[in-house]
């Protein structure tokens, strides 16, 4: 579990209340033995005002997790030495720690619903674009069924629709 209040800044101050021990934080032992001054950072972190740091704050100090840490991360000292750079880049990696794997498993499920035995010759682009506009329905909570085709839709609804390039100029066919 990541310790978020270590993370936030707490009533605009960061306060040594707010503060888990740095050894239990996550991810430690492999960027530890990556970058040992990063615990020195984390100490030096509260004794810096903050609050007067227009360079890395120039809206004043955020509430929010990302923010704050995106700051700290383009803080500058006079000489241009970015002092904290390690810790945030550290803030930031744990932030960004999916819980859990549930989302790509979600998705391998639905590349098996789509692409069947009977769709086997689907190639990647096509079966990216149905997994587009399947999971776009889905967040929107709508039903295919209930899909409105606008006219744009119609025009475009042609044998050029089939006519596709990739970022090379090279055309490739959705299927084999």
């Amino acid at each position: 579990m990541i310790y978020f209040t270590i993370w936030q800044p707490c009533s605009n101050r960061l306060t040594v209340e707010c503060r888990t021990e740095f050894t239990e934080t996550e991810l430690l032992s492999a960027v530890l033995s990556r970058n040992p001054d990063l615990e020195s950072q984390y100490r030096k972190l509260i004794y810096h005002i903050w609050e007067e740091e227009k360079s890395a704050f120039p809206d004043g100090l955020p509430k929010e997790t990302v923010p704050f840490w995106l700051g700290i991360r383009n803080f500058e000292t006079v000489d241009s030495c970015k002092p904290y750079k390690e810790l945030a880049h550290y803030a930031l990696a744990c932030l960004a720690t999916p819980v859990s794997n549930a989302i790509v498993e979600r998705m391998f499920s639905h590349v098996t619903c789509v692409k069947t035995k009977f769709r086997n010759r689907l190639k990647l682009p096509m079966l990216e674009a149905i997994l587009r506009v399947r999971h776009c329905l889905i967040m929107k909570g709508e039903c295919c069924k209930k899909f409105d085709v606008t006219q744009r839709m119609f025009e475009n609804f042609n044998s050029r629709m089939y006519d596709l390039e990739n970022e090379d100029g090279n055309k490739f066919e959705l299927l084999d």
